[in-house]
């Protein structure tokens, strides 16, 4: 609410009530009807005569009695509407500050109870005006009506802290006695059987007059820190223990150099009864001064580049004039921010180390001496050893009594795959005796060499073999020797020769005796097959030559005959230019030629050949040559339909039913004729054999169809020959598929 503002006049008019205001008036109403009636005077007659004032004090004394009052009325009026107004700003003042007020205790109070601290404020009278949260807790009265109560009526809802605020009234009156702030340690429960450590703070206040006015007390818990000290005070207790008990020297110098501190032991060494009289010396007033430059050096190189120097050796000056040996280690010594403060040591006297060490090494010096004399009489004789070793064209190697190889001898690496190297110290059963030859595991329990390990006698395998580094099989026949020592097997000596030349030999001679076996048994097929080939068609030549000469008046009669000789003629050609061709084959003289050929008429001709024989037995044949062929290529026209031929045949004479198919296309730069039949097929061990000279299928095959069991092998040479190859593929009741390829070789321009 805004509080008008008067003028100059008014204001002084509300200044001035009372008898001061009317005098104010009077004098004014009288000199104003004095001035204005001498002026009127002097208008009128040129001069002020008494008269005219006389009639003007008149005027004044009649007008200012009435002035008076009206003025009065007036003043009195603006003074009561001054006064409401001065009530109202004051009223908006006062709500204004309470509100203030009422703000300003709730953020003392949100601060206060924020505190970690316990913060209680009494008044003179001992009763609790202001306490936050951490202080209700401490004393229970969280839930008791505490505001104006004292310490006695706490209690009595608490009697569990009765006692503690028995005491804290004692501590109230002794600061009120002190007059002035008085810090003390208390102890409060803490409801878990214990105690809380406070450090207490008590403030009190008076009055002008010296009356008590408030007790301000702050409560801290200092628990967890006294905890702390006492545990740092037991560990810096247990490590001076340690310091002082260490058999090692210690001691700590500052920035200058100087001992501020030692270990009982280092005293000693350095002539004084106690760290105490080491303290602020230097090394220049110990008793080793003749080292003192060295120390010193060595204390500022740790303290300027920060980096320990450990474990070295230096001499050392006793108090008594001995010189004596340390093992040293010196580490910067650092305060709490990092900041290098000094240098700490550590020592230990070695001197009796060194002449132990000093000796040892005289006796190591003779030891090696006569070492040196032993090793060389011994490598003279492992020399001996090793040449007889190295010189054994037999396979040598010991092994102790658990089967560890302990040496092995050249020859038995270079059989064996393995560097002496590499067998030492491996289990020589595991490593190459591990398994039979048939692949089966070699239990060590019946190894030979293990049997003689235990039972010391001598042993001769000729029938088992070794495993090469590579995994191959080595025939071995091996003796086993026992090494004994003391009535006891100490290990064994074996000796082994390869015997795969030998078991080669005899596996030749098997293999030969095998092939003349079969090769005696082929012929004798051979013999019989191509008595019957040659037989057949000659019996029918000269058969159907006596029909034709008893009949040579029926014409008709006569060139049935005569087709039949040159048919049988015809295959009797053709049992003999495969006997021919298989001939100059196998001794080399058969050549190919590569001329242009013409690809579909090579195909023709030979389908031409077989197809009246497809025909005859009611087969589906076909031809199929791919859009991509060349029209010609370079090759053996020849001796292409020949295999063609041979294959076509086949396909025609094995197949009961079903159809033939030839097809020709282009893989890339290969010519591939595939010739498929849907016939009797053949098995796995058939088409194993199909290709060699003298053999089919199987014998029945040769009693059933004939053949001198020579096409085939002829085909594949003649494939092979002109650069190509063919392959087969069966099954027995599914018919067979033949791929005859040769290199697709263009024709030159």
């Amino acid at each position: 609410m805004s509080v008008p503002s008067y003028s100059a006049p008014i204001a002084l008019l509300l200044r001035l009530k009372g008898w001061r205001l009317r005098a104010l008036v009077t004098a004014v109403t009288l000199l104003a009807a004095v001035l204005i009636v001498s002026m009127m005077s002097l208008l009128l007659q040129g001069r002020v005569s008494g008269d005219y004032l006389l009639t003007g004090l008149v005027t004044a004394a009649i007008v200012a009695p009435l002035s008076l009052a009206l003025l009065n009325q007036l003043v009195d009026l603006l003074a009561k509407q001054h006064e409401e107004l001065l009530a109202g700003r004051l009223a908006e003042t006062e709500r204004r500050l309470n509100q203030v007020l009422v703000e300003s205790e709730a953020r003392l109070r949100t601060l206060i109870d924020a505190v970690p601290d316990a913060i209680q404020f009494k008044d003179g009278e001992g009763r609790w005006q202001v306490a936050n949260q951490v202080c209700l807790r401490l004393f229970g009265a969280e839930q008791t009506p505490w505001r104006g109560a004292t310490d006695a009526e706490i209690a009595a809802a608490n009697p569990h802290f009765a006692a503690v605020l028995a005491s804290c009234r004692a501590s109230d009156e002794a600061a009120w006695q002190a007059g002035t702030l008085r810090r003390d340690e208390e102890l409060i429960p803490d409801g878990e059987g214990g105690h809380l450590q406070l450090d207490v703070i008590k403030v009190p206040l008076f009055e002008p007059d010296g009356r008590r006015q408030a007790l301000v007390v702050i409560g801290r818990d200092i628990s967890e820190l006294k905890r702390s000290a006492s545990a740092l005070v037991e560990s810096h207790g247990l490590l001076r223990a340690i310091v002082d008990t260490a058999p090692i020297r210690v001691f700590w110098k500052d920035r200058h150099l100087c001992y501020l501190g030692c270990n009982p032991v280092f005293a000693h060494d350095a002539g004084k009864s106690g760290p105490r009289e080491v303290i602020g010396r230097d090394d220049y007033q110990m008793g080793w001064a003749e080292q003192a430059d060295s120390y010193r050096a060595d204390d500022r190189s740790v303290m300027d580049s920060g980096i320990a120097r450990l474990s070295y050796e230096e001499p050392q000056t006793t108090p008594d004039g001995r010189k004596i040996w340390l093992r040293t280690s010196k580490v910067p010594l650092r305060n709490e921010d990092g900041e290098t403060i000094g240098v700490l040591g550590i020592y230990d006297d070695i001197t009796e180390y060194k002449r132990i060490e000093a000796e040892l090494e005289q006796h190591r010096q003779h030891l090696e001496e006569l070492v040196a004399r032993r090793t060389e009489e011994l490598l003279e004789t492992e020399a001996r050893a090793s040449l007889i070793l190295a010189s054994s064209g037999d396979g040598l190697y010991g092994v102790d009594r658990h089967g560890v190889i302990t040496f092995m001898n050249p020859a038995a690496g270079a059989m064996l795959g393995y560097t002496p190297e590499q067998a030492v110290g491996k289990d020589g059963h595991a490593l190459f005796h591990h398994s039979r030859a048939d692949g089966s595991p070699y239990p060590v329990g019946e190894c030979p060499c293990h049997g003689t390990l235990r039972s010391g006698e001598e042993r001769r395998v000729d029938d088992e073999v070794y495993w090469t580094a590579a995994g191959r099989p080595l025939p071995v026949l091996y003796s086993v020797h026992p090494m004994v020592k003391h009535g006891e097997v100490s290990g064994a000596v074996i000796s082994f020769v390869d015997m795969s030349e030998q078991r080669a030999l005899a596996l030749a001679r098997e293999k030969a005796v095998l092939a003349a076996e079969t090769l005696a048994h082929s012929r004798r097929v051979f013999l019989a097959n191509m008595s019957h080939e040659i037989r057949t068609p000659l019996n029918g030549v000269l058969g159907f030559a006596q029909i034709g000469h008893r009949n040579h008046g029926d014409s008709e009669k006569a060139r049935h005959a005569f087709e039949k000789i040159l048919a049988s003629g015809n295959l009797l050609l053709g049992v003999i230019n495969d006997i021919l061709d298989f001939s100059k084959i196998e001794a080399g003289k058969l050549n190919v030629e590569r001329s242009p050929v013409r690809i579909a008429d090579v195909v023709r001709q030979a389908a031409d050949v077989v197809r009246d024989r497809a025909q005859a037995r009611d087969l589906e044949f076909t031809i199929d040559l791919a859009d991509d062929l060349p029209a010609a290529c370079m090759g053996d026209a020849l001796r292409i339909g020949q295999v063609l031929l041979n294959l076509l045949a086949n396909a025609i004479k094995f197949t009961d039913a079903g159809r033939v198919e030839l097809a020709v296309s282009r893989r890339g730069d290969r010519l591939v004729f595939r010739v498929a039949d849907t016939g009797i097929g053949m098995s796995a061990d058939q088409m194993a054999r199909l290709f060699k000279p003298f053999e089919q299928a199987d014998g029945s095959t040769s009693r059933r169809f004939g053949g001198t069991g020579l096409g085939l092998a002829i085909s594949k040479r003649l494939a092979e020959l002109m650069g190509g190859d063919i392959r087969v593929m069966s099954r027995e009741g599914a018919g067979s598929t033949f791929d005859f390829d040769l290199p697709l070789l263009s024709v030159p321009d």
